[in-house]
């Protein structure tokens, strides 16, 4: 159950703690920011595939998951755990649709902490598809000079890839976002995000929550615009 509440709570993504920016180092971060959101409005929809480790206080080792995310405009979220159990949460404007392997039948998240879930997901499809003006109300912004080495994707997965997967960047360009919500922060400290170069695309996302837990997600076999199925968005089937 704790892994499972965290895991909903991380569903989008990633902090590191660090001080306050000054006033122009922030600003410049928000309009670079802001240029590569504006590249992202174009995209009608996207697919992808996630591999996730979270570090947390409660395990001696780190767990390590992965899924698929899909999104598609306005504001409609697909995320689905895989491995090592199966789990999906279903944003359709402002109504989560949760089931977990354990369940029989699709429930609406409700609750304080399934409104988190809800505004993370909600945040995480407006960044991606380019709707970003509250990021820049919600969080303080830092960027790290020059490309940043990241770590490779933990190698866990229990499914056999149908093909080689292409190799992760070893560097990418990276934005802290502090949030200034006192309520954001009783759950979450800080989130980096990491894009790649050329035509940016969002790659990484690292959380440091609070109580020293941390998340992070390494995003890949990105899709632009695919061909999503009539019920992709709706709570049918098994999760």
């Amino acid at each position: 159950m704790t892994i499972r509440i965290v895991v909903a709570v991380g569903i989008l993504f990633a902090w590191v703690s660090v001080a306050l920016p000054s006033v122009p180092a922030h600003q410049s971060a928000v309009m670079e920011l802001k240029h590569i959101f504006a590249d992202f409005r174009r995209v009608r929809g996207l697919a992808m595939h996630f591999v996730c480790q979270k570090d947390l206080a409660v395990l001696k080792q780190p767990f390590i998951s992965g899924g698929s995310i899909a999104m598609m405009q306005p504001d409609q979220v697909r995320f689905t755990t895989k491995w090592p159990y199966r789990s999906c949460f279903i944003l359709h404007g402002d109504r989560v649709d949760m089931r977990t392997e354990n369940n029989r039948r699709w429930h609406v998240g409700r609750g304080s902490r399934q409104q988190v879930v809800r505004r993370m997901m909600q945040e995480f499809a407006g960044w991606s598809l380019g709707h970003a003006s509250d990021i820049f109300r919600a969080y303080r912004v830092q960027e790290t000079i020059g490309r940043v080495a990241v770590p490779p994707p933990p190698h866990r997965s229990r499914v056999r890839p149908r093909s080689q997967p292409k190799a992760f960047p070893k560097s990418l360009r990276l934005f802290t976002l502090i949030p200034t919500s006192a309520t954001v922060r009783h759950a979450v400290k800080s989130i980096r995000l990491g894009f790649s170069g050329g035509h940016p695309q969002l790659r990484w996302i690292e959380m440091q929550l609070v109580h020293g837990n941390k998340s992070c997600y390494w995003l890949t076999d990105i899709r632009m615009n695919p061909h999503f199925a009539p019920d992709e968005f709706q709570p049918k089937g098994p999760p």
